[in-house]
């Protein structure tokens, strides 16, 4: 009797949580760069701008704290990074399919409310390609990323990483954020040598 107590009671729950969940989509602009690590050479390479969009939700946890995950296609990468010897610099450009988690708090400010959140990220390469500023035969050998935790590979297949983000929700519906996302873990294959991803982001939040 007890367990179908507890379990009409979590039914119920969940479907209160699910009735105030709010879904919705995401619009941004962001720059990305890499931080990288390799026999005697550390530093970033140059930034890279582009856009992100996806979807997001908004579950509701405890008075102004919320759980906003969601979904977005972010293009990522850096340019002029040097090669694992060091003979000459190439851009790779890997698209992530990103799965953010971030607990957002939610603070009255004027008209409506000042946001502050963070949590961790998980992102996996779907397409991309890498440009190396080499010229052999008389042409550029540009590719498409060849994702995999092999040597031969550019990148491995997952990233890693924690976000921390600001913003001003104009009214329950529309809000706009900066956000920083932070890599964590070492996305390059080869031995002897480290690649981070990171990217400050720019973006639109509109629920439904």
């Amino acid at each position: 009797m007890k367990k179908i107590i507890l379990s009409l009671l979590l039914f119920f729950n969940c479907g209160v949580l699910f009735s105030q969940t709010k879904l919705g989509f995401r619009l941004g602009y962001h720059i990305s760069n890499m931080e990288f690590k390799t026999a005697g050479n550390n530093g970033t390479g140059k930034g890279k701008s582009s856009f992100h969009a996806g979807i997001m939700a908004e579950v509701p946890l405890y008075k102004q704290y919320s759980l906003q995950p969601g979904i977005a296609i972010f293009p990522k990468g850096a340019l002029e990074l040097p090669s694992s010897g060091g003979t000459y610099t190439y851009e790779i450009l890997p698209v992530y399919l990103e799965i953010p988690l971030n607990v957002v708090t939610k603070f009255e400010v004027g008209n409506g409310k000042i946001l502050v959140g963070a949590g961790p990220y998980l992102a996996f390469g779907i397409a991309g390609s890498v440009f190396p500023n080499l010229i052999v035969n008389g042409y550029r050998q540009d590719h498409p990323i060849s994702y995999g935790s092999d040597e031969n590979n550019e990148l491995k297949k997952t990233d890693m990483g924690a976000n921390f983000l600001t913003g001003y929700e104009f009214n329950p519906n529309f809000r706009m954020c900066i956000e920083y996302g932070l890599g964590l873990s070492n996305v390059s294959p080869r031995k002897g040598e480290s690649l981070k991803n990171k990217a400050i982001s720019f973006s639109l939040g509109i629920t439904l």
